[in-house]
C-alpha cells in the first residue's frame, strides 16, 4: 500500500497491483484516512484479499483503532473488506441508498452460488 499524507492526520492509501485488472493503474479504490486523538475514521475498505495491508499501513501510522469506516459506493474495491473491519470493531457507516444496495444479494458476477452476505457488511 503507498500512503500519502495531504495534511496533519489525513492521509490516502492506494495501490493493490494484481487484484483488479479493469483498473489500469492496478489500484482499485483509494482508502481515506482521518487520524484523531481517539481513533481513525476510515472511508472506503479496499478488496478483501488485501484488508491485512491496509490493515498494516494504517497501524504504520498509528496504534490507535478504526473506530468509524464510511462507504462511499458498493463496489467491491471499496467495500470488499468492510467485514473484516467491522470485525476488528469499526461502526460501518453508508448512505441509506447504499445501505440498501448493500443488502441486495451479489450480482451473478460474483458466481452462482454467491455466498449470503456476511452481516457485518451491511452499513448502519
Amino acid at each position: 500500500m503507498q500512503t500519502q499524507q495531504l495534511a496533519p492526520g489525513l492521509y490516502v492509501l492506494s495501490g493493490s497491483p494484481n487484484i483488479d485488472p479493469a483498473h489500469k493503474d492496478a489500484a482499485g479504490g483509494a482508502v481515506g484516512l482521518l487520524i484523531g486523538p481517539d481513533g481513525v475514521l476510515m472511508v472506503d475498505a479496499q478488496y478483501a484479499p488485501i484488508t491485512d495491508k491496509v490493515l498494516g499501513a494504517i497501524h504504520r501510522l498509528t496504534p490507535q483503532p478504526v473506530r468509524f469506516l464510511v462507504n462511499t459506493h458498493v463496489h467491491l474495491d471499496h467495500t470488499g473488506g468492510d467485514a473484516a473491519i467491522v470485525k476488528t470493531g469499526a461502526l460501518l457507516l453508508a448512505r441509506e441508498e447504499v445501505r440498501e444496495e448493500m443488502a441486495l444479494p451479489l450480482p451473478s458476477i460474483a458466481g452462482d452460488a454467491a455466498p449470503p452476505a456476511d452481516p457485518a457488511d451491511c452499513p448502519w
